[in-house]
């Protein structure tokens, strides 16, 4: 009888002084469930709450438009904001935080693709948002506070650098996955 070991995961997927991603599966991950931990890790900051912990499972599930929507986040309309304008702008206008006027446009233009936060627990009091412009990436994020005010963070990466990280998690939690349905 063959015993096939767990595939591993690496603690960092990506660059953690512009865009990483922190995992890791729990010793006791209830099988299918894949609990373990996981944040992103952005200019060098955690960004969600890796203490918490998840089911790395519904990372993987969650994950698919984040997935689908790569080489997509850009929108010309959208270019040259500045940071808080532009986080603001988003952020209200896709979950609703008051009306801005740009609801129809912000359908006509999908900008949905630039949420790059995975709706999970783990990331429910932080909002990351990916714009590319040209040969690079910004990544605009936002971690709120009982007031759901904080300070808007941006930091510019050579594009693609998010994608390669996410692509890599994606393709790894698939692995996992199917480890454990034929363990």
């Amino acid at each position: 009888m063959t015993t096939i070991t767990r595939p591993s995961l690496p603690t960092t997927i990506g660059n953690d002084s512009q865009f990483a991603i922190k995992v890791d599966l729990d010793d006791s991950f209830g099988d299918e469930w894949l609990f373990g931990r996981i944040a992103y890790v952005i200019d060098g900051k955690e960004v969600g709450d890796y203490s918490l912990g998840t089911s790395l499972r519904d990372v993987l599930l969650q994950m698919h438009f984040i997935v689908s929507d790569a080489g997509k986040r850009s929108t010309p309309g959208l270019l040259g904001k500045n940071k808080t304008d532009l986080f603001e702008t988003v952020w209200s206008t896709l979950f609703g935080a008051e009306t801005t006027g740009a609801e129809e446009q912000a359908n006509d233009e999908c900008w949905a693709k630039h949420d790059i936060t995975i709706p999970i627990d783990v990331f429910d009091y932080v909002r990351v948002f990916q714009f590319d412009e040209g040969e690079s990436s910004r990544i605009i994020w936002r971690s709120f506070g009982d007031d759901w005010k904080g300070i808007v963070n941006e930091i510019i990466v050579p594009a693609g650098t998010v994608e390669s990280a996410v692509q890599e998690l994606n393709r790894l939690l698939e692995v996992l996955t199917e480890w454990e349905r034929c363990r």
